[in-house]
């Protein structure tokens, strides 16, 4: 009898399948407040029945539950400098940001920094559209705020970023240490340059940072305006290896080639030949004329048994 150990995961609305625990699940059945038997019937087959509990979502905005899932793709831009050569910069002048990593199975930081009063209400909400648009719209919101530090930490982080991936929206706000709004500054890939324009002044007008209030702005108007930049246009870009790459390939042949060569000299053998149909050794004048095909007959070819190939010492 098979026995199967129970486990539990979530199935996004792209297909995607997550791994959970049975503390995620518990709570994600208490928050749409329900929680369905699915009898699989295999007690035909198995002594033991074993069957399955499934929770939906209620579809209620306030309960949704945000799933981040990666994908890759191939960035020929980020290697190629035909395009766009971004500077390289320190990330530690300004305490750039790292993209921030996955955790809690699929949650993912859409806020990074502290962003005032309302952090909290902001992040829910954009979390919430990045969740509902993210497939339609093919889009990635960011918001990265900086306490007092110049606008040209924002330029660095764009550099640093290599201008986002190929979906992301990324806005970076400057505030003083309460929270004052100094500067803002938003990249992406995509042409949509009015709405990047617009979402800078939305913030720059701000007297006192309010990230909920741009994140209700911002939500609809990349519902309205975002159009992710085609990849495909910089298909025709090649990756030329960088010159580090290239002399270690090349030192790299010669060594092998070397090493060829003394494993070679070192390790010369020489084929059994038949001579009267009986096994012969080749004597050290035949092995001198084994080219010019010159040989005779060697005397005392009865003193070894070898096989088809013998190293000469």
């Amino acid at each position: 009898m098979d026995e199967h150990p129970p486990y539990w995961e979530v199935h996004d609305s792209l297909g995607a399948t997550v791994s959970i625990d049975s503390v995620l699940f518990e709570s994600l059945t208490k928050r749409w407040k329900n929680r369905k038997f699915v009898n699989l019937h295999h007690h035909r087959v198995h002594l033991r029945d074993g069957n399955k509990y499934v929770t939906d979502w209620d579809s209620q905005a306030a309960t949704l539950e945000p799933v981040t899932t990666e994908h890759s793709y191939e960035n020929r831009v980020q290697a190629s400098t035909a395009i766009v050569n971004f500077k390289e910069v320190d990330p530690k002048k300004w305490d750039l940001y790292e993209h921030s990593k996955i955790h809690e199975f699929y949650h993912q930081r859409s806020i990074l920094g502290q962003g005032g009063a309302t952090h909290v209400q902001a992040e829910q909400r954009l979390d919430y559209f990045n969740a509902t648009l993210g497939s339609a719209k093919q889009v990635r919101m960011y918001i990265l705020v900086f306490k007092d530090k110049p606008i040209d930490a924002a330029m660095d982080q764009e550099a640093f970023w290599k201008g986002g991936h190929k979906n992301e929206l990324v806005t970076c706000v400057g505030v003083s240490p309460d929270y004052e709004v100094k500067w803002a500054y938003v990249f992406s890939w995509s042409k949509t340059e009015d709405l990047k324009i617009e979402a800078r002044d939305f913030l720059a007008q701000q007297t006192k940072l309010d990230l909920a209030a741009y994140v209700e702005w911002l939500g609809p108007e990349v519902q309205a305006k975002f159009v992710r930049f085609n990849w495909h246009t910089f298909d025709y870009l090649t990756v030329e290896p960088p010159g580090w790459v290239i002399a270690l390939a090349f030192f790299l042949t010669i060594a092998v080639n070397i090493g060829l060569s003394i494993w070679t000299v070192m390790n010369q053998y020489d084929n059994e030949i038949m001579l009267n149909n009986r096994p012969s050794i080749l004597c050290k004048k035949c092995r001198e004329r084994i080219f010019t095909d010159e040989l005779h007959e060697c005397v005392g070819s009865n003193r070894y048994n070898f096989s088809s190939f013998r190293r000469f010492s």
